[in-house]
């Protein structure tokens, strides 16, 4: 259909139906366009199959409105209410809106939305009889058809669109709200100030009380319009407990563990080799974030949910993305937020409310609509009581009427000013209906078997984000005294998930409204007893599921664990409250390791105050462990402050517990690590001390030992008694299997390092299979997209570009695995592996392959990278060398006249790699037959290199090298002699050729 000036045909097939072509004949008559349309030649897309609501919208409709000239809109006073139907308008609109046009069959044209399609309006429909109306109408659309250049050539799904942060599910029943939907997009994304529009907003908010849906109509919008924003949508929870209706003042915590979710997400975990790099300053998570979208070229969608009320414009703007160029929704229950356009939610008119009230309920037609109109007037027109209530109605035996007479039982009232006293969520009656928000959801309470209450109790207790079903079940199980089955709780939960007081993430994990868990903790009996017993339980079995938090292969299954028990520690009120302190320690060390380095120290210093308040201020064991961690994550984001605080504890810890202690050594070795950027013989000094007492008390297989001996032979020190380094590695490796397993992360860091110790050491042969290895076992673990897969991919290509004879089928392999880098992956390390490499098959002769490499390199470094980046930069140095070195000197001479002063500007002049280039191109300059011209600049780089590195450097007789073969180049034989003589006398003295690229 491509070019051919095609027609999407985009129609309701509810129309179609008796009842609806019997009140309004025009309705059904779509298929009579097509044909005349297809009678003029016209090629037109027409699903002749009726797609349901939550339908997926095949790669096939897709296609056809990829493929089409114009999208023709049939639009009847149905059709915004199909949810098949508005995907298909808010996909073209967000493409290309010039294109869409309007077909009306109804009378009047206030169900066309947005408003601005009726500008677009071609034609009323014509009555079925009316022939020449239609050939007329048909003749139009063909007309703009040829008439409009291109087809909309991309038109992405929701499914397309990368997802950041953890956004909710999009919601099942989600009913009407087009009005709502298309107003926000028109905030959000007005038209162009060319065309009359308003600049776009910094933000857009979404307010309106609990229940009225704000987080269902976002997340609706993000999938609907996910064609507005191909850069992706970022989501952020900012929700908390809505145990006893307090709202948090600050949101610095929570949006600290949020952007640090997004952050990993975008970065995956990067192995880095060797103990001794944890002092390297690694890119904070909001860099991360900040880069990522400063290289976006397109537009995305930042989504903060649930903001609380109340905020300062400093900490509403903290929430807001890093950079202007995205769009921003923000939804909250708080009015004051009126620097940044409104969209006020309202409850539901009465024509979608029964919709959703009915939408569960089979044969819905056939109920009582009057009961239902007096039922949704009863729920005040609240979605989400709606929503819960309509669960109950479509029960067996149950009906609008019986709930109704249900809801009209006395002691609504009482709950009414009961919740008025004790929910500063809501306000009295904010809807303007009878009953209370909290007593709408006690029919469905009420019927709840005490398992299933039980359940929901203790998530309506912990209720700070996504819930983990498997951690809550053990607690549940201990509420009903161990009598109830994991079989029970499951039952138990499939009742909640049927009464629609829970939604479900994924099989392992429910969310829970805030009202519906603050209306459930109204009928809990010693809410406070209760409230301390369940987070006991809960903390000490979030410290048994998060497992080994050492090894990296654990954490993608706990990342959810992990958010939500640091959100939850994050509640605790005082130092005495009931939060376990090995999951304290247990939740930090994760972050520390997933390299959170903010939101670690967050929980440490809870951890800390909790140490000290159960040991009375006293110092203990506890206490310094949790304050050495806690200097640990402070030291990342202040580089060097951890070394002074652990030579403190280290003093402490000696004095009470002695200097073989296993926590005394432990902090021997961080300590040592801390110190070895500024004092490196103190820290090797410092491991060997804590090595050998750690293999005295601990033994050799301890893996505190082996940590030592690991960190030790990264900092070249192969201790007795291993005779050198190549086996220490060897045993070390066996070690970490023997008493961790072969796919631990330790074990694996230990064979990366062992690996680059064989590259250095010029044994490329024996590193071949070990770095292969490290590959699979890393794929295979970790996906093949994550940092630490990247990590042993880049050095396999490193080790395989080396060898004598490599291995170009494999090689070929591997650059086809570095086509598509994953934006997760430093694009820094990846170019200027692709460069290296490329560089050592150009030394070596293998200048096919060496071009593929640095092709690649160039082309990522482009796609990725700054302009001015030196990876960038010395990609293309490589890349121009290489054009010299086959043949084309010439065109080697012009890369480099345009490099060398980017390089210049960006690097200095005096930089190693723009001297490089500086050479090179007089390299190209005389072989390209300006021999004379290139010479004068050969002779400053000389004297240059003479001057700052002496007579007796590799530069300078690589310099005086190149003279002698540009007067060898013009036949003057005696310059050239007397070059070769001088660098002779240099290079006498130097030995080995400079190796640096």
């Amino acid at each position: 259909m491509a070019g051919s000036g095609g027609v999407f045909l985009s129609h309701a097939w509810l129309d179609q139906s008796p009842q609806r072509r019997a009140e309004n004949p025009r309705r059904g008559l779509a298929p009579m366009l097509r044909d005349f349309l297809m009678k003029l030649g016209i090629e037109v897309f027409f699903d002749d199959a009726d797609i349901e609501d939550f339908d997926a919208i095949g790669d096939r409709v897709r296609a056809g409105m990829a493929e089409s000239a114009l999208f023709v809109c049939w639009y009847s006073d149905a059709y915004a209410h199909r949810r098949a139907c508005h995907w298909e308008l808010t996909a073209a609109v967000a493409v290309d809106p010039s294109r869409v046009f309007v077909i009306n069959p109804e009378p009047g044209i206030e169900h066309i939305l947005p408003t601005s399609l009726r500008a677009n309006l071609i034609a009323d429909a014509p009555r079925s009889e009316d022939t020449e109306g239609w050939a007329a109408l048909a003749v139009r659309i063909a007309d703009r058809a040829h008439a409009t250049h291109g087809t909309f050539t991309q038109i992405v799904d929701a499914d397309a669109v990368p997802l950041y942060g953890d956004p909710p599910l999009r919601f099942q029943r989600f009913v009407g709200r087009a009005s709502d939907l298309w107003r926000l997009d028109g905030l959000l994304r007005p038209p162009p100030a060319v065309a009359g529009g308003d600049p776009a907003p910094r933000a857009v908010v979404v307010q309106g009380m609990g229940g009225l849906g704000k987080t269902a109509l976002v997340r609706e919008y993000a999938s609907r319009f996910a064609a507005a924003y191909p850069g992706g949508i970022f989501w952020l929870r900012l929700s908390t407990p809505a145990e006893g209706g307090q709202r948090t003042k600050h949101i610095q915590p929570l949006l600290e563990t949020q952007l640090g979710l997004i952050a990993r997400q975008l970065r995956p975990l990067q192995i880095r080799p060797g103990d001794t790099d944890l002092t390297v300053q690694l890119q904070n998570q909001d860099d991360v974030i900040a880069d990522h979208l400063g290289s976006l070229d397109r537009p995305f969608l930042w989504v903060v949910d649930d903001l609380p009320p109340g905020l300062s414009a400093a900490e509403f703007a903290s929430a807001l993305p890093p950079k202007s160029a995205g769009r921003t929704v923000v939804t909250t229950q708080g009015s004051a937020y009126r620097h940044v356009p409104n969209l006020p939610l309202d409850v539901m008119d009465d024509e979608e409310a029964v919709e959703l009230l009915l939408a569960q309920t089979p044969r819905a037609e056939e109920a009582d609509k009057n009961d239902a109109l007096a039922l949704v007037a009863k729920l005040g027109h609240l979605p989400l009581a709606v929503d819960v209530v309509g669960a109950l109605v479509a029960m067996p035996g149950s009906s609008a009427g019986s709930l109704l007479a249900e809801l009209d039982k006395p002691g609504d009232e009482l709950a009414l000013v009961e919740e008025a006293a004790t929910n500063a969520w809501t306000s009295v009656s904010p809807t303007g209906h009878a009953s209370s928000a909290m007593a709408t959801f006690a029919p469905s309470i009420r019927r709840l078997r005490e398992d299933a209450f039980i359940m929901l109790a203790v998530a309506a207790t912990v209720n700070v984000g996504p819930l983990p079903v498997q951690t809550l079940i053990p607690v549940v199980r201990h509420f009903t005294n161990g009598e109830l089955t994991t079989f029970g709780t499951r039952h138990a939960l499939g009742e909640l998930l049927n009464l629609s007081l829970v939604r479900a993430l994924d099989p392992d994990t429910v969310e829970l409204h805030g009202l519906i868990g603050f209306s459930t903790l109204q009928y809990v009996q010693n809410p406070e007893t209760f409230h301390a017993a369940v987070i006991e339980d809960l903390s000490t079995q979030i410290a048994d599921d998060i497992g080994d938090v050492e090894d990296i292969t654990t954490h993608r299954r706990n990342l959810r664990l992990a958010a939500f028990g640091a959100s939850l520690a994050l509640q605790s009120p005082t130092p005495d409250d009931t939060f376990d302190l090995r999951a304290l320690r247990a939740l930090g060390r994760f972050l520390h390791v997933e390299q959170r380095y903010p939101e670690a120290a967050q929980i440490h210093a809870l951890a800390l105050k909790k140490a000290r308040f159960e040991s009375g201020g006293a110092e203990t064991r506890e206490s310094l462990i949790v304050a050495a961690n806690l200097a640990l994550d402070l030291g990342k984001t202040k580089p060097g402050s951890a070394a002074k605080d652990l030579e403190a504890i280290l003093d402490s810890l000696t004095r009470l517990y002695g200097s073989d202690d296993r926590d005394t050594l432990t902090i021997e070795h961080n300590l040592a690590n801390q110190i070895f950027a500024v004092d490196p013989e103190r820290s090797r000094r410092l491991h060997l001390d804590a090595y050998e007492r750690r293999l005295r008390t601990l033994g050799p297989d301890d893996p505190h030992t082996l940590f030592s001996l690991h960190s030790l032979l990264s900092q070249g020190v192969t201790p007795h008694p291993y005779p050198d380094a190549v086996v220490a590695y060897t045993d070390l490796i066996a070690r970490r299997t023997r008493a961790l397993g072969k796919d631990h992360t330790t074990t694996l860091t230990s064979l990366s390092n062992f690996i680059e110790r064989l590259i250095a050491a010029g044994n490329l042969e024996e590193a071949q299979p070990l770095a292969r290895q490290l590959v699979e076992r890393r794929s295979a673990l970790y996906g093949p997209d994550h940092g630490a897969t990247w990590a042993a991919r880049i050095r396999l290509l490193s080790v395989l570009s080396g060898l004598p004879n490599p291995p170009d089928d494999e090689i070929h392999s591997q650059l086809l695995a570095f086509s598509s880098v994953p934006d997760s992956v430093d694009a820094k390390d990846v170019v200027n592996a692709l460069a290296s490499a490329g560089e050592i098959l150009r030394r070596a002769g293998r200048y096919e392959r060496a071009l593929d490499l640095l092709e690649m390199a160039c082309k990522t470094a482009s796609a990725r990278l700054p302009a001015d980046d030196s990876a960038a930069l010395l990609a293309e140095h490589n890349r121009a060398a290489l054009i010299g070195a086959t043949s084309a000197p010439a065109k080697a001479t012009a890369i480099f006249g345009d490099l060398v002063p980017r390089m210049t500007h960006a690097l200095g002049p005096e930089h190693r790699l723009t001297l490089r280039a500086r050479r090179q191109q007089l390299i190209m300059l005389a072989r390209s037959g300006a021999a004379q011209e290139a010479i004068p600049g050969q002779q400053d780089l000389a004297e240059y290199w003479r001057q700052h590195v002496g007579e007796q450097s590799a530069f300078y007789a690589e310099a005086l090298g190149d003279l002698a073969e540009s007067f060898s180049l013009l036949g003057r034989a005696d310059e050239k002699r007397h070059y070769q003589e001088l660098q002779q006398q240099a290079a006498a003295h130097v030995g080995h050729e400079t190796g640096w690229v």
